[in-house]
């Protein structure tokens, strides 16, 4: 492991800046999938698409200088999508790494399923959005959507193998909005976790405070907020009685404020998402955010240079000024 010097000025203040703790490859951009909430299907193909050999060498940079507990996260896209998706999960814990997936599902049959429950992955949250069959494939974009994944489930809750929980992924929107509530409660019977996602601007669509009330996505925003805060007030409840709710309470009432007026910055101090997350592109684009731009790319760079570079430092200021609402800050690394 990399040791920091502290012998001049400049790498004393090296030391002010946090290690990595968790980074998300995005492996691939395809999709099997045309979900209405996601259009990277809708984007064009990646044509320089990052190698297994590539995300190595990335792995092991990472690992001569951040500290344990360490997780990747392997996204897309589908990440199931790409052959050698497994070989990669085992190189990372190789070096004693946690390693989550997340998927739609549409991929898991048996052979696929007993492919993962014997490949190391610690944590695979899948899509699920529906109990009700046709709102979930309508959502999901493919009919077949919601059968593959509830059958995936039933087999995870016999053999889940080096899975540590059984969790599904839910995004609050208004055509399974009467609907989150059965689909907790049916989650809770089956010792299943639910993990709760508000509804962001869609991958692929420009950035505009007025984006939920566009053609393309209007259908999806629940337009009256007291609906909405009435589910998530339930969802509260719920959580507060043991139910296996992944959210912080702190969190569910900030998609409260943040469904009553999606414009207004949801955070109380400036966003923090520039210490302590690195997010890889299918292109091998290094982000702290991927609003921001990229650091360098993992074909060619060294992640240790990069992470205390002066560029990185200039991205974190710009970070910490952002006063915009995304998906990282309110859903997937949300600070109390």
């Amino acid at each position: 492991m990399r040791e920091q010097s502290v012998v001049d000025s400049n790498k004393k203040e090296k030391r002010k800046i946090r290690k990595p703790k968790f980074s998300v490859i995005e492996v691939i951009r395809s999709c099997p999938l045309q979900c209405q909430m996601c259009y990277n299907w809708k984007a064009a193909t990646v044509q320089d698409l990052i190698t297994l050999d590539d995300m190595k060498r990335y792995v092991s940079q990472l690992a001569e200088f951040v500290d344990k507990p360490f997780e990747i996260n392997l996204a897309g896209g589908e990440p199931l999508l790409r052959n050698d998706i497994f070989e990669l999960i085992q190189h990372i814990i190789s070096y004693d790494f946690s390693v989550s997936l997340t998927t739609s599902g549409y991929l898991l049959n048996e052979s696929m399923l007993q492919r993962i429950v014997h490949s190391g992955l610690t944590y695979m949250p899948i899509s699920l959005d529906s109990l009700d069959e046709d709102v979930h494939d309508a959502l999901r974009g493919r009919k077949g959507t919601h059968k593959k994944v509830t059958e995936a489930l039933s087999f995870l809750l016999n053999n889940r193998g080096s899975l540590r929980n059984l969790t599904i992924q839910t995004i609050i929107m208004k055509p399974n909005l009467r609907g989150i509530i059965p689909l907790i409660k049916w989650a809770h019977e089956r010792n299943i976790a639910v993990s709760l996602m508000a509804l962001m601007r869609p991958n692929g669509v420009p950035i505009d405070l007025q984006w939920f009330q566009k053609d393309a996505v209007s259908f999806l925003w629940p337009d009256d907020w007291k609906k909405a805060h009435a589910v998530i007030d339930e969802i509260i409840a719920l959580k507060r009685s043991g139910y296996r709710i992944d959210n912080q309470v702190q969190q569910l009432y900030v998609f409260k404020e943040y469904y009553k007026n999606p414009t207004v910055f949801v955070k109380n101090a400036p966003c923090s998402l520039g210490d302590g997350i690195v997010n890889v592109s299918p292109e091998g684009n290094i982000y702290l955010c991927w609003e921001k731009g990229p650091l360098g790319n993992i074909k060619h760079d060294d992640m240790y240079a990069l992470w205390y570079a002066e560029r990185t430092a200039q991205i974190r200021e710009d970070i910490v000024r952002c006063t915009q609402n995304c998906s990282e800050m309110v859903n997937c690394f949300f600070e109390g």
